[in-house]
């Protein structure tokens, strides 16, 4: 637990711990080696939503759109991206997960999900709710404050 006071520090020292190379392991399983914690978060994204425009994943990851470049076709290069033109423009790339990418975007769910299982296996099912409910809301209010919304 974190040693100052306030949820703010415990979610800094969340944040430490989520980082450390031994907590990925257990997240992403035997994959956590090979992949960037951004090639999971865009694979994982991808699974969620299906081919987006290379303009809005640059968007979602809050990064410039050459930075998205240069990590789409890394991720493009080890067969887990494919990328093609939109449908509607032509001009517009479309980036989405390969068949073998979407393979790999459910074993990185599916270690995650068993990993925070683990760690809340003695919770209730309304410990769980709360936690979900309150994170969804930090989660919302970190993106509001992303985008220079203090809302």
């Amino acid at each position: 637990m974190a040693t100052g006071s306030g949820v703010e520090d415990t979610m800094l020292e969340l944040a430490r711990v989520m980082s450390r190379s031994s907590v990925r392991r257990r997240i992403h399983g035997s994959l956590a080696d090979e992949l960037s914690p951004t090639d999971t978060w865009l694979l994982t994204h991808l699974s969620e939503v299906r081919p987006m425009a290379m303009t809005e994943l640059a968007q979602w990851q809050g990064v410039d759109r050459s930075t998205m470049t240069a990590q789409t076709q890394h991720l493009e290069k080890r067969g887990y991206l494919v990328r093609e033109p939109s449908q509607r423009d032509h001009r517009v790339i479309m980036v989405g997960l390969s068949a073998m990418g979407e393979r790999i975007a459910q074993v990185l769910r599916a270690a995650g999900r068993s990993a925070f299982g683990r760690a809340m296996g003695d919770w209730s099912p309304q410990e769980r709710e709360m936690l979900d409910r309150l994170l969804s809301r930090l989660l919302a209010g970190l993106e509001r404050s992303a985008q220079g919304d203090p809302g």
